[in-house]
């Protein structure tokens, strides 16, 4: 059991100079820079926790890592929003599944053609 718990964090069985030299190498997830804050945070916790007593003490900060990378949480949320936009409209409460779009002037920065900085009307 110790050895399923070890890997399936990802943490060596054995520690060693060449196991941090080689974990380094892997793969995390720092590339991603809005995640790697909650990934250092994981990390952390895992490290003043242990593996074995990480997994249950640890298990908000693996979770907030989680719905960063993935974003279930989000995915979800607009699922249950395009759904219940989908019953109000077979029920007749909406004219349309959705809004129209705006104009696409709308979308323009009056200021974007202009290079003196000094007529700029902020």
């Amino acid at each position: 059991m110790v050895g399923r718990t070890a890997m399936s964090t990802g943490a060596p069985l054995v520690k060693t100079y060449l196991t941090d030299f080689v974990d380094q190498m892997k793969g995390h997830h720092q590339d991603t820079p809005i995640c790697n804050d909650f990934e250092l945070n994981l990390y952390q916790c895992f490290e003043a926790y242990g593996t074995r007593q990480g997994i249950k003490v640890c298990r908000d900060e693996y979770d907030d890592m989680k719905e960063c990378l993935y974003g279930n949480t989000q995915r979800f949320r607009l699922m249950a929003m395009d759904k219940e936009r989908r019953r109000q409209y077979w029920l007749g409460k909406r004219k349309q599944h959705y809004q129209e779009d705006p104009p696409l002037e709308s979308y323009k920065n009056p200021n974007f053609y202009r290079t003196d900085p000094s007529k700029f009307d902020f």
